[in-house]
């Protein structure tokens, strides 16, 4: 079964900051995910999201009941802070 994407309001605000390229190069990992997210996004330590590493960028998500909530995007430099 298909997992479906939602994006939080807080992502779509990280999305629009990014040049067309990277949120096109985000999407199409993110479609790639919908299958099985486990095969690519790592739970992260001490904490109950998960992150996808797309380039320089990191894709934070809870993932539940066939369901990726996006949660952020960030830079790598300051995505941990």
């Amino acid at each position: 079964m298909m997992y479906e994407i939602y994006l939080d309001k807080a992502a779509i605000k990280d999305l629009s900051k990014l040049s067309i390229e990277k949120r096109k190069h985000i999407r199409n990992q993110l479609n790639k995910c919908k299958k099985n997210p486990y095969r690519f996004f790592v739970r992260l330590t001490g904490r109950k999201d998960f992150r996808l590493r797309v380039e320089d960028q990191r894709v934070f998500a809870d993932i539940y009941q066939h369901v990726i909530h996006v949660t952020a995007v960030k830079n790598r430099r300051n995505a941990y802070d």
